[in-house]
């Protein structure tokens, strides 16, 4: 196994490149911090003859930061707050989450 734990710390630590700050907002549990790196993920989709796009994000959270997302979960990033869907799942390394989000509806 390749050990990518530098490479995780370039990515997730407090100066990382690419990971930002968010609020992880449990069903029933208190808000706490996380570090996680946004992927927008607009998708092409097509049905018959229709074509049309899905929004959403998809979020990357080490696992040492999150024991196990829920559906229905909320995350509150930069301004706005994203509920999990289901299809969360962890990376080949299992080094971090891999979740799919929607805006919340207000």
């Amino acid at each position: 196994m390749v050990d990518i734990s530098g490479d995780l710390a370039a990515i997730f630590g407090d100066h990382g490149e690419f990971a930002k700050s968010a609020l992880y907002i449990p069903s029933g549990f208190d808000a706490f911090p996380i570090r996680l790196v946004p992927f927008r993920a607009d998708r092409d989709v097509r049905h018959g003859a229709s074509r049309f796009m899905t929004e959403g994000f998809s979020f990357r959270v080490r696992v040492s930061e999150l024991a196990m997302p829920n559906v229905g979960d909320r995350l509150q990033f930069e301004d706005d707050i994203y509920v999990i869907q289901d299809g969360f799942r962890r990376d080949e390394q299992r080094k971090w989450w891999v979740m799919e989000a929607v805006a919340e509806c207000v």
